[in-house]
């Protein structure tokens, strides 16, 4: 435990060397240890918003088939090895200390990154527990992301928004572009259906250029779609799919993964439907019962995820015939201070009585002071600053307010389950 603990450390103190936003370093390293990542077949999802839940039905439709998966996600909310996950669960700690030893001396003489690091340790993770199948999400953009040296069966693109504007850029469609750098030549690419039509254009060319198939999916492409508390049900391509992850978006985050296993081959209707049912994503409108009170959690950390979470919250209440009025709703935020705050804050204020801002114990953190700048002028209701997450979250709490909220971003969801004693990936 305690040599685990300082090889944490010194992964995280790799955090100092920032964002090198190339490929250079990583194509490096994997050719170093033997490219491991060429030992399994593996799907690569990037995208703004719903990366994260499209991995998640991937996985768990593979895994309802009896294939071993292992999937790599990030950040973790809780604990580290919630980033490298065999069969749904967390990698065992012996197993990401081994592949570590192993790796260090080239995360060394490469002065890989943070992320970098986390992605060779995946690689090498998979290979050595003999997986069937990866998932690998792209921790920021794609072109030149970490996890880009991948050359998967199919590559994945989610629902695009702004964020990450100082490496992306500050429109919508030098994003999408940075995104589209995912696209392998011949490897066909699922892609959530742009609003903007200069965006669809763009992923046309880009497909065409690399003989790529592009398949566009759309919310249209489901029929017979019935909402609920939970999460909803609908039929593609004659087939009835239940999902139990909470929001609108969910349904089209499903369709993405199934068009994509389609065009895998992977034609197991059954097992699809096993594991569209029986997959579960932590922080995503997760509902929590803690100390006797519902606690929703979610991780959404831009503008874009914020209205679409609000949206999925107001309807929850309403479906079980609460009023959103002055006594339902606190929320917990806390945001990074890179994120756009001022175009976050309107969307949690619009709904809640209280606002418990919140600086998590991360230097990215944004100060409460600069939160409180945000919050609309014609707020309603009552706004408070707390010195750390435990404070913030007993404070929600110890008040009348029906639903209590904890959002903004990973790290405040992550140190706030911590403080209930919640397990992010406890059976």
């Amino acid at each position: 435990m305690e040599r685990a603990s300082t090889i944490r450390e010194h992964l995280f103190s790799l955090t100092t060397l920032g964002i090198k936003y190339d490929l250079d370093r990583m194509v490096a390293a994997a050719s170093a240890i033997g490219n491991p990542e060429r030992s399994y077949p593996a799907f690569h999802v990037a995208g703004t918003n719903g990366k994260g839940s499209v991995c998640t039905y991937l996985e768990s439709c593979l895994r309802a088939g009896g294939r071993k998966t292992g999937l790599f996600m990030s950040p973790h909310i809780a604990h580290f090895e919630e980033r490298f996950l065999i069969n749904g669960r967390p990698v065992a700690e012996p197993i990401w200390l081994s592949a570590y030893d192993t790796l260090r001396p080239v995360i060394d003489d490469l002065q890989l990154t943070f992320f970098e690091a986390t992605t060779l340790m995946a690689f090498e993770i998979f290979k050595r527990e003999r997986i069937d199948w990866a998932v690998f999400e792209t921790g920021l953009g794609g072109r030149l992301d970490a996890t880009n040296v991948v050359i998967p069966r199919v590559s994945v693109i989610a629902r695009l928004a702004m964020d990450h504007t100082g490496y992306l850029g500050d429109e919508l469609l030098s994003i999408a572009g940075e995104k589209l750098g995912i696209v392998k030549n011949g490897v066909p690419l699922v892609m959530a259906r742009p609003e903007l039509p200069g965006i669809a254009m763009l992923a046309e060319k880009v497909c065409a250029t690399r003989q790529a198939p592009l398949h566009l999916v759309g919310r249209e492409m489901a029929s017979e779609t019935v909402l609920d508390d939970s999460g909803a049900a609908f039929v593609f391509e004659g087939r009835r799919h239940r999902i139990n992850l909470a929001g609108e978006y969910q349904v089209t985050n499903a369709l993405l993964a199934l068009a994509a296993l389609r065009e895998a081959g992977i034609d197991d209707h059954s097992a699809h439907a096993r594991g569209m049912e029986n997959a579960r994503l932590p922080g995503r409108f997760q509902i929590v019962t803690a100390r006797g009170r519902e606690i929703v959690f979610d991780v959404g950390h831009n503008p874009d995820a914020a209205e679409s979470f609000c949206r999925a919250l107001e309807r929850h209440i309403r479906r079980q015939s609460r009023e959103i009025d002055a006594q339902s709703l606190c929320i917990v935020l806390g945001i990074m201070k890179d994120k756009d705050i001022a175009g976050m804050l309107p969307h949690y204020a619009g709904l809640a009585r209280r606002l418990i801002l919140v600086q998590p114990a991360v230097d990215r953190a944004a100060a409460t002071a600069d939160l409180r700048r945000c919050v609309p002028v014609d707020f309603a209701g009552s706004c408070l600053e707390c010195r750390d997450i435990p404070q913030a979250v007993d404070l929600a709490l110890n008040g009348s307010e029906e639903v209590v909220v904890v959002a903004g971003s990973f790290y405040t969801v992550g140190e706030a389950m911590r403080h209930l004693g919640i397990e992010p990936y406890e059976s």
